[in-house]
C-alpha cells in the first residue's frame, strides 16, 4: 500500500464512463473500508467534531474504535470538498502511531453530501 504512519495519504476517486458522484461515493467508501481494515462487524461512527458532534452518524468504525472512516465536507477548502477520511491505529499502547488518509469524491457537491448522509442510520441520544 505504501502508506507511512502519521502521514496523511490522499487519493481522488474519479468517474469514468459516465460514473456520477453517488457511484464515486460508493467506490470511495469501499476503498476507505479496505484501507482502514474494517470487517463486517463494524458499527456506525458518531460525528466527533464540529457543529454536528454527537448528533449524526457519518461513517463506520470498528467496535474498538481503532479503524474506521467518515464522510466529510469542507466548505472552506474547495480542494477537499466532499471526501472520506479513514484511519487505522494499530496499537492502542502507542496512540500517536496511526495510519490515515483522505479520499476525495469527484463530482460530489454539498447537496449530494447531505443526501448521502440522509441514508445513514439516525442517532437517537
Amino acid at each position: 500500500m505504501g502508506i507511512k504512519p502519521n502521514q496523511e495519504h490522499v487519493d481522488l476517486i474519479t468517474g469514468s464512463g459516465g460514473l456520477h458522484a453517488y457511484e464515486n461515493f460508493a467506490r470511495a467508501r469501499n476503498e476507505a473500508a479496505i484501507r482502514a481494515g474494517l470487517t463486517e462487524d463494524s458499527i456506525p461512527f458518531l460525528q466527533e467534531k464540529g457543529p454536528y458532534k454527537d448528533k449524526i452518524y457519518t461513517g463506520m468504525q470498528s467496535l474498538d474504535e481503532t479503524r474506521g472512516w467518515r464522510l466529510d465536507f469542507d466548505p472552506t477548502d474547495p480542494s477537499k470538498a466532499v471526501h472520506i477520511n479513514w484511519w487505522f491505529k494499530p496499537d492502542l499502547n502507542q496512540p500517536r502511531v496511526r495510519y490515515k488518509g483522505m479520499i476525495k469524491i469527484d463530482k460530489a457537491t454539498q447537496d449530494i453530501y447531505w443526501d448521502i448522509l440522509s441514508h445513514f442510520p439516525k442517532h437517537q441520544p
